[in-house]
């Protein structure tokens, strides 16, 4: 009989900008094995989430151009996960895209393209960033 199985345990913190402490408990998929093997994986990685809301500033972003602007973000560095999430109340143009990474320690980089064919003019827009790593 095959096992799929996710035990995920979340802690969040009290308000925005904490950490979540985040364990996988087993991770099982495929079906054991009456010997005694198996195939599938099993681990019980550690994760670090930090969920932090930060303005993007106005500016005008030029026809098939790209901005960046970074943040700070404490306790994590370049490898790390991150994404950048806009609420429904965006003050981003059509056709501008937004992308993050860790470009460097504590250092988040966010940069929006324009991929439209007119020029783009932002309000400050408030996007939440998304960060997880692993921690043992």
């Amino acid at each position: 009989m095959p096992v799929n199985t996710i035990n995920l345990v979340a802690t969040p913190g009290s308000n925005t900008g904490q950490a979540i402490a985040t364990t996988f408990t087993s991770i099982a998929i495929g079906s054991g094995h009456s010997s005694g093997g198996s195939d599938y994986a099993t681990g019980s990685p550690v994760y670090a989430w930090k969920f932090i809301t930060v303005p993007v500033v106005a500016t005008t972003v030029t026809a098939t151009k790209s901005a960046t602007t970074t943040y700070a973000v404490s306790g994590f560095t370049v490898g790390d996960y991150v994404n950048a999430v806009v609420g429904t109340a965006s003050g981003l143009s059509l056709g501008v895209t937004l992308d993050a990474w860790m470009s460097a320690g504590e250092t988040v980089t966010i940069q929006y393209s324009n991929v439209s064919t007119a020029n783009a003019s932002q309000i400050t827009t408030n996007v939440v960033l998304e960060c997880c790593r692993i921690v043992a």
